[in-house]
């Protein structure tokens, strides 16, 4: 099956993302853990929060992933 632009990344634990929302540029975000439809993430500010997942896609409004290391 070839890969599309609906593919989702799978959110994992360790995963950076940056934020594509032109008000917080250069804002990135480190995933901790995921429950559910959340990732609970700390961002490059040190603020914890969580994020629906359905959110972490490209978009003006989503985010990037910028480094998917391997799971362990």
């Amino acid at each position: 099956m070839a890969n599309t632009s609906r593919d989702i990344t799978p959110v994992r634990p360790g995963q950076e993302w940056a934020d594509m929302d032109p008000r917080s540029r250069g804002r990135t975000i480190r995933v901790d853990f995921v429950i559910g439809d959340y990732a609970y993430v700390t961002g490059s500010n040190g603020r914890k929060t969580r994020i629906k997942i359905s959110r972490m896609r490209p978009g003006s409004n989503g985010y990037k992933l910028i480094n998917n290391p391997e799971p362990q």
